[in-house]
């Protein structure tokens, strides 16, 4: 792709500030995607204002009536048809009815993947009330803030996170705490292939709590206070009613991540443009689907929870989401879908490739594997897909193993973007791939690449990702000034949603995205020194770009991971990227880098989203294992740091 790299190097000195002052339009080229204005999305879009103005749970519900002996759930073993699900959602619903839970009530939540969550869901979807689900590793005057915020008077939390989250319940207005256990629906006890460090997780420690500590009930006494309940529980629920309440993945702020509040127009949207009549004879009633994605993730509850129940899929609950299982989950649920990290898979394909353990497994239910969250590279595509020929992926399906896809859209629009079959997609040259292949956007959104002015860029020009969608938040709940932040105007007053990620969009209408937009007054054009790094695909993997400082001067960190096999020495590595930098920035950039080199074993550390934690490693900043490479040819101002 052809850039003005004098452009960039502006940018990178000054960095990125939208302004809505007023621009022109500069060419007919522009990096502006439309919503598809043909008939078949027209009728979508009325037809879900006309026929789905109401609650998730009714959309659900309609979808599957005639379904209600398939499997619905699959938790350990133990399926759940959609009748038992859809039963069980009403039991709930009758006994938040009796704690006093109305339209428009918020409930907070702290569950796993689990067939609870699922019923919570529905229950509360039913009454036409918000579900709150937070996560257990956020600070503890945060989550007693969450608990307040929701002014409810009961909590629901898995057993194995009471203990921590006990301090900040105490602190807070909740009366009730349903404790709930990941045995709670297990049909037959711990499952076979549990691993032995999990097992632990799936004991309850329920009836100990209810004995120590008065306000804890148990999922099963909670029912139960439902029982005689005679009343309705349907509620007058539409479209644009407030439904969820999740968090964004913590890649500014893990520990105090933003609220975002999604209506049920963005969970039916996204069921609704991917249906079988529109995207071209994809059956999903089929295949089955994991949800592993930590369930505080908007990505969790529509992309993997709503959507695959909508299209009448076995939905596999996963609640142990750590990366280390990652791989033993996949041999557990034989899931034919799935979304999860970029370092999740890295993480599942080192261990298929060069763990003796896996030397024998073979996965060909894996036919749709996403990557989303975080950005994936060339050259980790090649990697992945290794791995993903070595595991025979998808061959159940197809006479030769499939390859990634990817997915993507950040938790404030939903998943908007997609790219199926990733790999098939690259351009080759001498047999080699030069450039990633762009995502397609879905067509019920729209998506702009806005410059320094708001003004839209040209196809083929980097600048701040923006689009709008059904799928949109509605706010960021209780922070008004960040939702303002959020829906910005361009240059000619339309509104927009901010992607907060620098990119651009070919000509074929793809978007590239290259990586998160950093906070004001911090340069953003990191990615260059990343970018790079990664032009040796032989040789590299991952590559991760901080700012940072040191003497009080601004400098750059490019923390990178070899490619496993690689013979090629650490050092060499090094003086060849610090070449490819100098060569494409200059010396006033390039005498700002150090490098930090992860190894094998190593890795990158992930935040609780799965993805590689960008804020860990700023905070860590130039460590004694942040060098530049010795070579004096290299570099003749090397001083050791």
């Amino acid at each position: 792709m052809e850039f003005n790299l004098e452009k960039l190097k502006e940018i990178f000195r000054n960095g990125f500030h939208l302004s809505t002052k007023e621009g022109k339009i500069k060419s007919n080229n522009l990096a502006y995607i439309p919503r598809k204005d043909d008939v078949k999305t027209r009728k979508a879009l009325e037809e879900i204002n006309t026929n789905r103005n109401h609650s998730w749970y009714e959309e659900l519900y309609a979808r599957n009536k005639d379904r209600m002996d398939e499997t619905a759930l699959i938790y350990r073993g133990n399926e759940i048809t959609f009748r038992e699900m859809f039963d069980k959602m009403q039991e709930v619903a009758k006994s938040l009815k009796t704690y006093g839970i109305q339209k428009g009530d918020e409930v907070p939540v702290c569950l796993g993947n689990t067939p609870e969550l699922i019923y919570l869901m529905g229950g509360l979807s039913m009454i036409g009330a918000k579900i709150n689900v937070f996560g257990p590793k956020f600070d503890s005057e945060y989550v007693t803030k969450i608990l307040n915020g929701t002014k409810s008077s009961i909590a629901f939390i898995e057993d194995n996170h009471f203990e921590k989250l006990r301090g900040s319940i105490e602190a807070s207005n909740i009366k009730n705490v349903v404790s709930i256990s990941l045995s709670d629906s297990l049909k037959n006890g711990i499952h076979p292939k549990e691993k032995e460090e999990y097992i632990p997780r799936f004991v309850s420690k329920v009836d100990s709590y209810k004995k120590d500590y008065g306000y804890v009930q148990s999922f099963s006494d909670f029912v139960s206070s439902g029982k005689d309940y005679q009343g309705t529980v349907i509620g007058d629920v539409k479209l644009d009613d407030e439904f969820s309440v999740t968090y964004t993945s913590g890649s500014t702020n893990s520990k105090h991540p933003k609220q975002i509040v999604h209506n049920n127009r963005s969970f039916i949207t996204i069921a609704r443009y991917h249906d079988k009549d529109m995207v071209g004879g994809i059956d999903m009633s089929r295949f089955t689907v994991e949800a592993l994605v930590p369930t505080y993730s908007n990505t969790d509850l529509i992309s993997c929870v709503s959507d695959s129940l909508m299209q009448g899929s076995k939905l596999a609950l996963e609640p142990i989401g750590e990366r280390d299982f990652f791989i033993d989950s996949l041999l557990m649920n034989e899931p034919n879908y799935i979304v999860a990290s970029t370092s999740y898979w890295i993480k599942a394909m080192k261990e298929a490739l060069f763990n003796p353990k896996y030397q024998d497994v073979t996965m060909p239910f894996l036919l749709f594997a996403f990557a989303a969250g975080e950005g994936m590279s060339v050259n980790e595509e090649l990697f992945l897909n290794r791995g993903m020929r070595k595991l025979k992926a998808g061959t159940k399906f197809s006479p030769v193993p499939v390859v990634m896809s990817a997915a993507g859209g950040d938790c404030e629009h939903g998943g908007i973007f997609f790219r199926l079959f990733k790999r098939l997609s690259e351009r080759r040259n001498k047999k080699r791939f030069i450039e990633e292949a762009g995502l397609k956007l879905m067509e019920f959104a729209e998506l702009a690449v806005l410059d320094m002015d708001g003004s839209y860029c040209e196809k083929g020009e980097y600048g701040r990702i923006v689009a709008n969608s059904g799928c949109n938040m509605d706010r960021y709940k209780d922070d008004p000034e960040a939702t303002e932040r959020f829906f910005i105007k361009d240059a000619y007053g339309k509104t927009w949603g901010d992607c907060s990620i620098y990119g651009f969009v070919d000509k074929k209408n793809k978007v590239h995205i290259k990586g998160r937009i950093p906070k004001e007054g911090e340069n953003f054009a990191t990615f260059l020194l990343t970018d790079a790094v990664l032009e040796d695909q032989t040789n590299i993997l991952s590559a991760l770009t901080v700012r940072a400082e040191k003497d009080g001067e601004t400098c750059y960190v490019v923390h990178f991971e070899k490619m496993p096999g690689s013979m090629k020495d650490t050092e060499s590595l090094m003086e060849e990227a610090y070449r490819r930098i100098k060569k494409n920035l200059g010396d006033k950039i390039t005498d700002k880098v150090y490098f930090r080199v992860h190894d094998f074993d190593e890795s990158f550390d992930i935040n609780g989203s799965g993805k590689r934690d960008f804020v860990r490693y700023q905070l860590e900043g130039v460590t004694d294992q942040a060098v530049i490479p010795k070579n004096e040819q290299v570099n003749p101002q090397y001083v050791k740091r």
